[in-house]
């Protein structure tokens, strides 16, 4: 008999220790972290995003912000100028997106216009007062880090304001609306690429003059500031994009309370100039109200078509003058 207990408690000695042994292993995460960002707040459950449901960050321009993160991978980017004629851009995301976008900055009352086209809800930091207003309105969903900082991150090591970034994934964790919309104001199909290199330069205020490079070798546009080379931090390269559209808008400047803000008119209709596979021609934009999309036509007023990929948009008061130079392959730096 004491043999017998003996064994039985050697039996469950042995059991014991497996189960221990067992308890002990590294379970892995289901959530992983953005890029050094070790102060992510885990959101509420993410939704079933579609394939197509557009999400917009309002991202940085300023000098000091620079260079910015993620933009190189948004599916279309819109620049436009704020106060100052110091421009801003709106990165939409149609999918999937990169980790680290940013510094994420504060909304104007032009970027829930653009968004609209999309269906978008739009990430920012911080409004306006107009743009509050129409938030509050119900002009379009968005996500402000003010409200909600759970897909923000700030980098202590930068200054404020241009110190807060988003996650494209932690961002749609809390998209209420995601509306399906796989179309954009324009077609697109392929284009065989001219032969001649072109720079095309597009004047803001000083220090924002935005440059593209087209590179017939890749179909592409290469962008830069200034005659410097716009390179994403995020992944080392400079940004690239399949089609470039200068959109004519009157653009002005108005105090809110002791506040100077920006408008730009993005209703009614106006002039727009594209740049594709090498080529430019003229056509136009019209939105007649806020309700509506903006359609892009040609000169005949047919749907315009850019070849498949990236595209920029950049928003120019009609008395700018858009520079374009057939001759050489780089921006001259001042």
């Amino acid at each position: 008999m004491g043999r017998m207990k003996i064994i039985r408690r050697i039996v469950i000695a042995l059991l014991l220790t497996v189960t221990a042994a067992g308890c002990a292993r590294p379970q892995a995460s289901a959530f992983r972290l953005a890029p050094f960002a070790v102060s992510w707040v885990r959101g509420p459950t993410a939704p079933r995003v579609p394939v197509c449901s557009w999400l917009g960050i309002v991202v940085d321009n300023a000098i000091p912000a620079r260079p910015q993160w993620g933009l190189s991978e948004a599916d279309v980017v819109y620049e436009v100028p704020t106060e100052g004629m110091i421009t801003r851009f709106l990165a939409l995301f149609c999918g999937d997106g990169p980790d680290t976008v940013g510094p994420v900055r504060s909304l104007r009352l032009q970027f829930l216009d653009i968004a609209g086209d999309y269906s978008a809800t739009v990430a920012h930091a911080g409004s306006s007062e107009s743009a509050l207003a129409a938030v509050e309105e119900h002009a379009g969903p968005v996500i402000n880090e003010f409200w909600n900082a759970g897909p923000f991150r700030r980098d202590q090591h930068r200054h404020r304001p241009h110190n807060v970034f988003a996650s494209v994934a932690l961002l749609r964790r809390y998209v209420k609306d995601t509306s399906p919309l796989g179309t954009r104001p324009w077609t697109t199909t392929d284009l065989t690429p001219a032969a001649t290199p072109m720079m095309i330069a597009i004047p803001y205020g000083r220090g924002y003059t935005s440059q593209f490079v087209f590179d017939p070798a890749s179909g592409h546009y290469r962008r830069f500031t200034e005659g410097q080379r716009s390179v994403d931090a995020l992944t080392g390269h400079q940004i690239e994009v399949a089609a470039v559209i200068v959109l004519y808008a009157r653009w002005w400047q108005v105090y809110e309370g002791p506040v100077l803000t920006s408008r730009t008119a993005l209703t009614g209709e106006g002039r727009i100039t594209v740049f594709a596979a090498g080529r430019r021609f003229d056509g136009t934009w019209r939105r007649p109200d806020s309700s509506q999309r903006t359609v892009f036509a040609d000169a005949e007023g047919r749907p315009i078509q850019l070849p498949p990929g990236r595209v920029w948009i950049s928003v120019v008061p009609p008395e700018r003058v858009v520079r374009v130079d057939y001759v050489g392959t780089e921006p001259r730096i001042r």
